[in-house]
């Protein structure tokens, strides 16, 4: 029997959790967007990373001297220990809180090969880090269980983690908001693909990207070996792409996502800097994190197109309709400096979209070749 994300927040509500912050993850999206309509903008922040999410967590407790909750799928923590054990950690500043992890890639349940490995030591490494953890399974003593867990944070002073399988919540949709934009991944797409020499090379960022570009390069029957698809290692993208540019001399585009964008945006103030002719940034920005269940990013609260100057990035434009989105991927295609497109899409997703249908070796034995 399924658990109501409602009983969940009743048990952290009574045990005076009133703060939440992280990055949204779809095996917790019903939780999520529970909170996000019973919590003001002040309590529920998603942030840009995990690791952001413990320093705020950290930052709260300081002043208020209360635990904070902190949401996140397992593959994020990695971004997360390093504040876990040089901040949170008992030897250092001890700090409470609880994180929320969705268990992607947990034994004997079906998933996508980029959550295996995450998955099969998610265990180990809370055991690792020394921190104590339940799984929430037992809907009969979840609350006895769970008041223990966060009453041992408290007196500990210290991290505790709740991990979350796969098809643990009842259904929690949020009202729906409607896309003011009426492009879409696959406008873009049948007016970029065909604009691009077969000697450049396209990297795809984690989600739904990835899947769309897969999707029509199959219909469209386009031997894609030339397009690498980032499944994981959200927000590193621009950091592969920037391997490769460096190292050949056509054209290098890198397709990426607002919640990616914003992850590790460092990554591009370094690339700016470096003026490569031959690096062509391109955001398809819909405002939310699509793929793990439509959560929205800052994205579009912030003038982009001005952080992509201060970067250095030689060109910048932002497209919001596809009228002149044609002409304006030409104009991008054809410069010979480094680019920043900004493209304002829907968050529509094309119907069924397919995750890679060959081995992840195989997709990347065969981009090695296009070279």
């Amino acid at each position: 029997m399924k658990l109501h994300p409602s009983r969940l927040f009743d048990i952290f509500k009574k045990n005076k959790i009133n703060f939440f912050c992280g990055v949204p993850d779809s095996l917790l999206k019903d939780f999520i967007n529970l909170i996000d309509e019973k919590v003001d903008s002040n309590n529920h922040i998603i942030t840009a990373n995990e690791g952001n999410a413990i320093a705020l967590a950290t930052g709260y407790h300081l002043k208020t001297r209360k635990i904070g909750l902190v949401y996140l799928q397992n593959s994020g923590l990695g971004n997360c220990i390093n504040p876990l054990t040089s901040l949170t950690d008992s030897k250092v500043y001890s700090i409470p809180m609880v994180l929320l992890i969705g268990w992607r890639g947990a034994l004997g349940i079906k998933d996508e090969p980029q959550h295996f490995r995450q998955g099969k030591i998610l265990e180990d490494q809370l055991k690792i880090l020394e921190i104590k953890y339940l799984i929430l399974e037992n809907r009969d003593k979840i609350n006895s269980k769970l008041t223990k867990l966060i009453k041992y944070s408290v007196k500990k002073n210290v991290p505790v983690a709740i991990l979350v399988k796969k098809e643990t919540f009842k259904n929690y949709e949020p009202n729906p908001i409607k896309s003011k934009f009426t492009l879409s991944k696959k406008d873009f797409l049948e007016n970029f693909i065909p604009k691009i020499n077969k000697k450049d090379t396209v990297l795809c960022t984690t989600g739904m990207i990835s899947r769309s570009v897969i999707k029509f390069l199959t219909e469209k029957k386009i031997n894609g070996k030339n397009f690498f698809y980032n499944v994981g290692s959200m927000g590193h993208l621009s950091s592969i792409a920037l391997g490769i540019a460096l190292n050949k001399k056509n054209n290098v585009y890198c397709l990426d996502g607002d919640g990616s964008f914003l992850m590790h945006l460092g990554s591009l103030a370094i690339i700016g800097s470096m003026c490569l002719r031959n690096f062509k940034y391109i955001l398809l920005n819909n405002g939310c994190h699509q793929s793990v269940g439509g959560q929205s990013t800052v994205s579009l609260n912030i003038d982009i197109k001005k952080i992509a100057e201060g970067f250095g990035f030689k060109y910048t434009k932002v497209s919001k309709g596809s009228r002149i989105l044609n002409k304006e991927l030409s104009k991008f295609i054809s410069i010979k400096n480094s680019g920043f497109l900004e493209i304002l899409v829907n968050d529509g997703d094309e119907g069924n979209l397919p995750r890679p249908n060959k081995s992840l070796i195989k997709y990347k034995n065969d981009f090695i070749e296009s070279f």
